[in-house]
């Protein structure tokens, strides 16, 4: 899978670009969520602000403390 594109960060958000065809978040037939395969690129926990449908791709907001 390749890296999720992060086109902004500073100390408490990222944006990230998601790709149409990526589920935010874990749930039935859900394979590879974003927020999992993100916190295995970043290497720590991380807390998606809001979602996007899985079919929609759009700039995503990411929060880095809860």
């Amino acid at each position: 899978m390749n890296e999720l594109p992060i086109i902004f960060e500073n100390d408490e958000i990222l944006l990230i670009n998601k790709r149409a065809g990526l589920a935010v978040q874990g749930g039935e037939k859900v394979s590879f969520p974003m927020d999992e395969l993100l916190q295995k690129q970043l290497g720590y926990k991380i807390y998606p602000v809001h979602r996007l449908d899985k079919e929609t791709s759009g700039i995503l907001v990411v929060a880095k403390k809860f």
